[in-house]
């Protein structure tokens, strides 16, 4: 099985987001409450106007400012990649596997442990929020997920628009050959992504929340990779 990373007008590795790190840190091996797929169907929730509407989906950037999420339309391209995930929550260390399909018309996941075993899948359109997991418990919300996706991946001018009617600051910067991304609250970064690349290893994506204290890293893959404990992860 051999699946090639396909990029196109997208030049940033594929994301999987902080809940995933959540789930490595705290759920992974542990069915939900009922041990069952646990589904949620928002109708029209994440169609939301730039200046944001908290109560469709709102996440919380800081302990007290929140965004809605905005819709896939303000994607920056189009990407279809397989990746690696390795990073850290808090003291805790893991590895995943990602398939992430997205443009104008919608972003599907599917989250894989180093098993090959299905963690978890997540799809979203401008109409509706689809999320399906036997491992995440019912506190983990997809919302949080796609926040990352879309602050690495959409239009940088729809984020510096958005992020400012609620009270934040986005910046997005290239410098000695990486790109960066920032949100600040105030003077204070909240969490920066940087992207580089033509390295070695090809396109590679780092994030870290400042506030939220979790870290991870992406590459992207042309097949599955081998399985990746936590321990060699830590490494």
């Amino acid at each position: 099985m051999s699946r090639k990373a396909s990029f196109r007008a997208a030049p940033r590795s594929g994301i999987l987001l902080c809940t995933a790190l959540l789930l490595c840190a705290s759920c992974a091996g542990s069915p939900g409450r009922n041990g069952s797929s646990r589904g949620s169907m928002r109708q029209g929730g994440p169609d939301t106007p730039r200046s944001g509407n908290p109560a469709a989906g709102a996440v919380y950037v800081t302990d007290t400012k929140t965004v809605s999420l905005l819709p896939p339309e303000c994607m920056a391209g189009s990407l279809d990649t397989l990746q690696l995930l390795t990073g850290s929550y808090g003291t805790q260390h893991f590895a995943l596997q990602a398939y992430t399909r997205a443009d104008a018309d919608g972003i599907s996941m599917t989250l894989l442990n180093e098993m090959g075993i299905t963690v978890a899948t997540l799809s979203y359109t401008k109409d509706r929020t689809n999320f399906q997991s036997a491992y995440l418990p019912d506190s983990i919300r997809e919302e949080y997920m796609l926040l990352d996706f879309q602050n690495a991946y959409y239009d940088a001018d729809a984020l510096r628009d958005h992020y400012a009617a609620n009270g934040l600051r986005f910046e997005r910067s290239r410098e000695g050959g990486r790109d960066y991304r920032r949100i600040y609250d105030g003077r204070k970064l909240i969490e920066e992504i940087i992207t580089e690349e033509n390295t070695a290893a090809g396109t590679r994506l780092s994030v870290q929340n400042r506030l939220r204290s979790y870290r991870y890293e992406l590459a992207e893959l042309t097949e599955p990779a081998e399985a990746v404990t936590a321990e060699e992860a830590a490494e």
